[in-house]
């Protein structure tokens, strides 16, 4: 009977047929397992590819110790070479940028330095790469001095 009533209000007074209700009653149970199986933490990673590794956290440690860059500082994960690598950007000048293994291992300068080409060792990175994907972006105010 409660559900009648319901079926009624949802309805505008008119009667919902039972087989109707149930396709509802379906679809709200479809609705709600699905809402509940994407909450969870933002920081657990269903795959290993998408996990980031624990240098990519002591390097954004290291890079928050120090003054915020201009601009500011980014990670970003890419694929290249037939692997998953690291990539942050120069911050200045002549400053080279860095690729990282997801070791942590330093691979190569892939631009910057006085040159602007990096230290040669991929020089098809930028029109290699593939998959971009931000992993972390610095969000401190730079200092207006």
């Amino acid at each position: 009977m409660a559900n009648m009533k319901l079926a009624r209000s949802l309805s505008r007074g008119r009667p919902v047929p039972s087989r109707c209700w149930r396709i509802v009653h379906g679809f709200l149970a479809v609705t709600m397992l699905l809402a509940a199986a994407g909450c969870g933490s933002a920081t657990t990673s269903t795959s290993a590819s998408t996990a980031t590794p624990a240098f990519v956290d002591e390097l954004i440690a290291q890079i928050k110790a120090e003054p915020v860059r201009n601009p500011p500082a980014k990670i970003l994960r890419y694929q290249y070479d037939g692997r998953e690598v690291y990539f942050v950007p120069s911050h200045c000048c002549d400053m080279t940028s860095e690729l990282f293994t997801a070791n942590g291992d330093r691979i190569c300068a892939p631009d910057g330095g006085i040159t602007g080409r990096g230290d040669g060792r991929c020089p098809d990175f930028h029109e290699t790469r593939s998959d971009e994907e931000l992993i972390w972006a610095d969000d401190r105010a730079i200092d207006a001095k």
